[in-house]
């Protein structure tokens, strides 16, 4: 019997677009912050930034209108070589970093270079039909974001006072998180979809996501107890916990 492998080559051919197309901001953001790191282009660095601005603005504009014209006439994308949603991601991710870059310059720089790549990856695991892995990461990355923040914010004398309660607020988050998962699950057997893209996988591994909680919430607990110390830590050791789930998921593939 014949394989088909045209859901193959298009989830390739995508990742291969998106890929190609990050990389190409990767290399414009790379060629403006050498631009406004010398005083003899400084001129040139703000012209290309306001260049940049007004591009992804356009971009991101016109990628939320093939989005709502795909959803309205329920355009089929399973044989696209690019889609709308994938579009209007990478345009917000975009609009995101000129954003960052142009308001925090020049730490928006180092944001910039973390979100792109850190993008592609939610977007290889998305389209690897994980739907467990993917839902893990996005809780993964985001609670490492409130990590950096709650760090940054210890760390700076005028933000100290709002650290701690950053990590409380987000301690409670993450148990409302998993009192929400488990309610979806468990009580109504029901599975959360976004699109066609399931959420949580009718067999999903809930051990891994709630041990995940479990290390963020123990890292919070040490981050009140501690200090800014425990929150640096722990931003390695959820990298340590991602790469783990990755090996795991990579052999259930297989």
């Amino acid at each position: 019997m014949k394989k088909d492998t045209t859901k193959n080559t298009m989830v390739t051919s995508r990742l291969f677009i998106v890929f190609g197309l990050s990389a190409l901001a990767m290399v414009a953001f790379m060629v403006l912050s050498n631009l406004l790191s010398k005083g003899t282009t400084l001129e040139a660095g703000f012209a290309m930034m306001s260049i940049l601005f007004w591009a992804a603005v356009g971009l991101l504009a016109a990628a939320a209108a093939w989005l709502v014209v795909s959803i309205a006439k329920k355009v089929p994308m399973k044989r696209m070589y690019i889609t709308a949603p994938a579009i209007f991601v990478m345009a917000a991710v975009f609009f995101l970093g000129v954003l960052l870059v142009r308001y925090t310059f020049p730490a928006g720089f180092r944001y910039v270079f973390v979100l792109i790549p850190l993008a592609l990856v939610l977007y290889l695991i998305f389209s690897s039909y994980q739907p467990a892995f993917f839902t893990i990461s996005i809780f993964m990355s985001g609670s490492a974001v409130v990590y950096y923040f709650t760090y940054r914010a210890l760390t700076a004398s005028q933000l100290a006072k709002f650290g701690r309660p950053m990590a409380i607020g987000f301690g409670v988050l993450v148990l409302l998180l998993s009192a929400a998962f488990e309610m979806a699950f468990r009580r109504r057997g029901r599975v959360l979809r976004l699109g066609r893209f399931r959420m949580l996988a009718e067999r999903m591994d809930f051990f891994l996501f709630y041990l995940a909680a479990l290390v963020v919430l123990i890292g919070l607990i040490l981050t009140l107890i501690v200090g800014f110390q425990a929150t640096f830590y722990m931003l390695f050791v959820l990298l340590a916990l991602e790469f783990l789930y990755a090996i795991y998921y990579t052999v259930k593939l297989m």
